[in-house]
């Protein structure tokens, strides 16, 4: 992803936007906290990363509780 992917731009626009994908979200109950890749195949980081996002969100009280994987 880091050499491919910038990671913020069409697919953050997007989500903005409602669109794509992101069109089912159309009445506003989603929210983006974080945009993050997996660390690389076979994927070893991506449950530490998400645990991490939990763990930073909870002096917020904040609950992540949908995650969408691409």
């Amino acid at each position: 992803m880091d050499d491919v992917c910038i990671g913020c731009s069409r697919c953050m626009v997007a989500f903005n936007r409602r669109e794509g994908e992101s069109s089912r979200h159309e009445n506003g109950d989603a929210e983006l906290v974080a945009l993050l890749n997996c660390g690389d195949c076979p994927g070893a980081t991506v449950v530490t990363r998400l645990a991490q996002i939990r763990l930073w969100n909870n002096p917020l009280a904040e609950r992540v509780t949908k995650i969408h994987l691409g």
